[in-house]
């Protein structure tokens, strides 16, 4: 009765060791193809390795795939010194641009490690359009580039849900953000960042935001239940929650410094740098913000709808203290 007992027990032992076992990091190359599945929506493609993702990248870039159903079945490490290609994004200058267009469910599952330099659309997707990312969380990963942020860099007509980050970015153009980097809308489109956390690292970029750096287009776009943790520093605007544009900000928070590298054009705002045409409703700012135009919601506002905010950090305006577009 005792061996059975032993052997039953190590054989628990063993089981918890494998389900704990983490894979080897990304070794550069491409898999031939996924852990299963088959793409729809009941049966989606199963990635379980850094080299399956990477051929999600590989199909997305060739526009012979990417337009399926997607899931994550491991913790997944990109290895620091393999520099990432971004899941959809313009392989040659004269290429089209190829977007990322099905559906990729993280699985409440990690990728660490991603390294990204000198990117046009950089982050662990580049372009998306029609699609939707949820449930990933994204660690110790550095990302440089224009359109710049750890989920996407660039999105249209695409839901974010569910994603926390943590890491660096720097941005050596514009729009920047910790989750999206910038986000396009034609008219009558619709996206939505929602349930997202930028948690530990640095952000710096000439047009930043904790969650986005910028919007563009007619289109719509809503950030919900999102905070902040991580301090924004930019060159032209910054915002704890969106760094420039126009969207609907609804219970969002930042808890971080929004600063300045260029005092004397610098428009900072706890919640949103510049805002154009927005409705800000039930977000609060809980740290300091400095800037040439300073607020505690937002630093200068274009027909922007204010509801039930609140301000408990410091400001400071480093010029004109009496401007009536500082909210906050």
């Amino acid at each position: 009765m005792k061996k059975i007992l032993l052997l039953t027990a190590l054989c628990l032992t063993l089981s918890v060791i494998s389900l704990n076992a983490q894979n080897p990091c990304w070794n550069g190359t491409v898999a031939s193809s996924y852990a299963g599945g088959d793409g729809s929506e009941e049966n989606p493609y199963q990635i379980a390795t850094a080299e399956q993702l990477a051929l999600l990248a590989y199909e997305t870039n060739n526009e012979t795939g990417g337009n399926a159903h997607y899931i994550l079945t491991n913790d997944i490490c990109l290895g620091g010194e393999n520099i990432w290609e971004p899941i959809g994004k313009p392989i040659d200058i004269n290429d089209d641009y190829p977007c990322f267009t099905g559906t990729f469910n993280g699985n409440g599952h990690t990728i660490s490690e991603m390294t990204i330099t000198n990117s046009s659309y950089a982050g662990l997707f580049g372009l998306t359009n029609g699609a939707t990312i949820e449930n990933i969380n994204i660690y110790d990963s550095n990302v440089h580039g224009t359109k710049t942020g750890l989920i996407a860099g660039s999105v249209q007509n695409t839901i974010v849900n569910n994603c926390s980050v943590q890491g660096s970015i720097t941005n050596f153009s514009q729009r920047a953000g910790g989750i999206v980097g910038h986000c396009l809308n034609e008219s009558g489109e619709t996206s939505k960042i929602s349930n997202c956390t930028y948690n530990i690292g640095s952000a710096t970029g000439s047009i930043i935001g904790g969650i986005i750096g910028a919007t563009e287009g007619e289109g719509n776009l809503t950030i919900e239940n999102c905070t902040n943790y991580c301090e924004i520093i930019g060159q032209i605007m910054a915002g704890g929650i969106l760094g420039n544009g126009s969207a609907t900000i609804n219970n969002c928070t930042n808890h971080a410094n929004v600063t300045s590298e260029n005092s004397s054009i610098f428009i900072a705002g706890g919640i949103a740098g510049q805002a154009k045409n927005c409705i800000i409703t039930n977000c609060f700012n809980y740290n300091q913000i400095v800037g040439a135009n300073a607020g505690g919601i937002c630093g200068n506002s274009v027909t922007t709808e204010i509801l039930c905010c609140g301000n408990m950090g410091d400001v400071v305006c480093n010029i004109y203290n009496n401007k009536l577009s500082h909210i906050g």
